[in-house]
């Protein structure tokens, strides 16, 4: 299994950018409930990263270019089945 972050075109219309998930055969399967948000480290997160020597830094600014290379992909539709609207 894998992952990338891809702009998503939600089922109402709305774009979000998304992790979007892979099956062996590299067809998507699934995707994050909530759009990336930047800067939301949790405490875990925090402490992993700190405890590992890593500058926070540096970890946003990887995580900003794998944001970017997502937008580089075209823009993935979200299948209608895979929808999380609020009536649900």
């Amino acid at each position: 299994m894998s992952w990338n972050y891809r702009l998503v075109r939600h089922v109402d219309g709305t774009y979000g950018v998304h992790e979007v998930y892979y099956d062996n055969d590299g067809t998507p399967n699934g995707m994050s409930m909530d759009s990336v948000r930047l800067g939301s480290f949790d405490y875990d997160e925090v402490y992993d990263v700190e405890s590992e020597g890593t500058d926070p830094k540096e970890t946003m600014l990887e995580e900003l270019e794998m944001i970017r290379a997502g937008l580089e992909k075209d823009i993935f539709v979200e299948p209608a089945h895979w929808s999380h609207g609020e009536d649900e």
